[in-house]
C-alpha cells in the first residue's frame, strides 16, 4: 500500500510539474515607461517587447487601452516559443494636464493579463 501511494505521489508531482513547464508565458522587457515632462500637443509612442518564453504558442487575445487617447499595435498575435512581440501604445495629450498614468491591459492564454503603463507629466505650451 505505500508502494502505491508512493507512485501515486511521484505521478501527481510529474503530473505538476509538467503542467508548469508548459505554462504560456510573455516576458515584458519593461512594463512601465516614463516620458517625465511632455508638452499638452505631443503624441507619445511607447514600444513594449516581451517574449515568449514557454514551449507553446502564446495568442495575444486583445489589448485594452483605458482611455479613447490611447490606441495600439501589435506587430503579431500569435507568438512562437522563444520569438518576441512588440505592443505600441500611441497616446495624444491634447486635453490633458498634470501627472498622468496611462495604461493598456494585454490579455493572452488563458486568463493571463499583464498591465502596461505610460507615465508623464504633462505641462500646457
Amino acid at each position: 500500500m505505500k508502494n502505491i501511494i508512493l507512485l501515486l505521489g511521484l505521478f501527481f508531482s510529474s503530473f505538476c510539474f509538467s503542467q508548469n513547464a508548459t505554462t504560456k508565458e510573455l516576458v515584458f522587457t519593461k512594463k512601465v515607461i516614463d516620458y517625465g515632462k511632455v508638452s499638452n500637443d505631443t503624441t507619445l509612442i511607447a514600444t513594449f517587447i516581451a517574449k515568449n518564453k514557454s514551449s507553446q504558442d502564446v495568442i495575444i487575445n486583445y489589448v485594452n487601452p483605458e482611455c479613447t487617447c490611447t490606441s495600439y499595435y501589435v506587430s503579431k498575435y500569435d507568438i512562437q516559443p522563444n520569438d518576441t512581440v512588440s505592443i505600441t501604445l500611441t497616446i495624444k495629450t491634447t486635453g490633458k494636464f498634470g501627472k498622468e498614468k496611462i495604461y493598456a491591459i494585454v490579455n493572452y492564454g488563458q486568463k493571463k493579463m499583464t498591465k502596461l503603463t505610460v507615465k508623464c507629466d504633462i505641462y500646457e505650451k
